[in-house]
């Protein structure tokens, strides 16, 4: 199991009676709950940045253009095409 650390975490008392109910639906502790959570929350996260980044580094044509990989990209397909699709 990887290292982990220790801190409180204040929720209010809604939030938390919200958790604790999910928690027991899905047979977890609330801990590890809460835990499940936070990683869905920063996949999300992570994901939109990404996007975002991706989207920025797009409208950028001459940093997105892959006109010089097309050529190479054909030759790979053709190389793993089996004989019977030739």
């Amino acid at each position: 199991m990887s290292a982990t650390k220790t801190f409180t975490l204040r929720l209010p008392t809604a939030l938390y009676a919200r958790c604790a109910k999910h928690a027991r639906k899905k047979d977890l502790s609330l801990n590890a709950y809460v835990q499940e959570s936070l990683a869905v929350v920063l996949k999300i996260e992570e994901d939109r940045a990404l996007h975002e980044a991706f989207g920025r580094y797009g409208g950028d044509p001459v940093a997105s253009d892959v006109e010089f990989a097309v050529a190479a990209q054909k030759e790979a397909i053709a190389n793993h095409e089996s004989p019977a699709t030739r």
